[in-house]
């Protein structure tokens, strides 16, 4: 029983979770332009879930907050705000976020597989975070940007002490902020691009 009961412990600590690079952890792009030509920008955020048995993912709460963050971070807004979709005469962002992965058996039975042996055979897993932000001006979609990412929990005894620091919810937290400074800096890239004057080239 009591080896039983140790069961969650040993899966936990030895699930090591890390991104596969498809969207760098890119720091976000500061513009640093006069006050008046700021505007105010309204943003909504989607949540699709294709599985919803990971034992920690993303949730719609925080993705919020995060795209919140990064869109004030950028200084080209003077106020950012939630809203459900596109009004008539705004700027708006729409942010769309889907995950998923491995399908329900395969994943089920490398758990399995990692229970059985009490970790002691090296399973893995996937999972999914893909992202897309959709500019609309005046209701209409002027732009579209996209990233993806794909983690991959790897699930053996011999990884615990890695997988204590670099465990599922720390490797989410920074696949969810690779994902979204990606989308944010691209499309605040287009919009310095298509609305502001072109920065002052300074003599030489």
């Amino acid at each position: 029983m009591k080896a039983l009961a140790l069961l969650p412990a040993l899966l936990v600590a030895g699930c090591l979770s890390v991104d596969r690079g498809y969207a760098p952890n890119v720091s976000l792009t500061r513009h640093t332009i006069p006050e008046p030509h700021t505007c105010p920008v309204s943003f909504s955020v989607e949540l699709e879930e294709a599985r919803d048995d990971f034992w920690f993912r993303p949730d719609a709460i925080g993705l919020r907050d995060k795209v919140r963050d990064a869109l004030d971070a950028t200084g080209l807004f003077s106020d950012v705000r939630l809203a459900e979709k596109p009004e008539p005469d705004t700027y708006h962002i729409a942010f769309t976020f889907h995950t998923g992965g491995t399908d329900g058996p395969t994943s089920g039975s490398a758990w399995n597989w990692a229970l059985k042996s009490l970790t002691l055979i090296p399973v893995w897993d996937n999972a999914t975070f893909d992202g897309a932000a959709v500019v609309y001006l005046r209701g209409k979609p002027i732009h579209a940007a996209g990233a993806a990412e794909c983690l991959q929990k790897f699930i053996w005894l011999p990884l615990a002490p890695l997988g204590l620091l670099w465990s599922d919810p720390v490797a989410w937290h920074f696949t969810e902020k690779g994902v979204i400074n990606n989308l944010v800096n691209d499309v605040s890239a287009y919009h310095r691009q298509r609305f502001l004057p072109p920065p002052k080239r300074t003599a030489r």
